[in-house]
């Protein structure tokens, strides 16, 4: 009789703790979820900078009082800021500077191009796997050129894709090709160079290589 009062007895206390043990379990698994929960939320949003140097051509005819280029090298740097959502659409912005010479027919002298640009863009991209990243982006913004002591500003665009090599968490090293136009009033003078009905701007294909910092 006492031995079925001790097995009873341990039935009862051993249902108790694994109750208690279920509950503890299922307090865990809650707190665990919410941990996952908050760590996604952070991610919800990848914001992140990039510094680059950039080189390519104006790929746009430039007139010049001995003749006529186009294709012509350049070179600069650009900076841009982004902020891509977790359903890979975001927004960013970039300002970039770049620099072009042609002979203007005067000795050795030449003309100094100056392009810079501040865009805001549309971007759609995000990881194809492993540490790699795609971005596809499109922007219209302010572009300003300055030639030979004149410049204006005026409209301008860009299309881009770039490629990201994750090296950590929160550095990359990314790639990317573009496409920027500008427009602008045509100055004094430009009928007497422009063909048909050419308008007065300047195209710019370039390759940047930068570094990306994720925060």
């Amino acid at each position: 009789m006492k031995n079925i009062k001790r097995l009873a007895l341990a039935l009862m206390v051993g249902g108790v703790c694994a109750t208690a043990s279920a509950q503890d379990f299922q307090e865990y698994q809650e707190f665990q979820r919410e941990l996952v929960k908050k760590d996604n939320q952070k991610r919800n949003v990848d914001v992140s900078l990039g510094l680059g140097v950039n080189g390519g051509w104006v790929t746009s005819k430039v007139y010049t009082p001995i003749g006529e280029y186009s294709w012509k090298g350049s070179q600069g740097y650009t900076g841009e800021l982004n902020c891509v959502f977790a359903n890979g659409f975001g927004i960013g912005v970039d300002y970039q500077h770049s620099e072009a010479s042609y002979p203007i027919g005067y000795g050795n002298t030449e003309s100094e191009l100056k392009l810079d640009y501040v865009l805001p863009y549309l971007i759609y991209g995000g990881s194809v796997g492993g540490n790699w990243l795609l971005k596809a982006m499109f922007g219209i913004g302010y572009g300003h050129y300055s030639d030979a002591g004149e410049g204006q500003g005026g409209f301008a665009m860009k299309t881009a894709a770039s490629v990201e090599y994750l090296l950590n968490k929160h550095l990359g090293l990314a790639l990317e090709v573009e496409s920027r136009s500008s427009y602008y009033s045509e100055p004094e003078g430009f009928s007497n160079y422009k063909k048909n009905n050419e308008s007065f701007g300047y195209s710019r294909l370039s390759f940047n290589l930068g570094l990306m910092v994720h925060i």
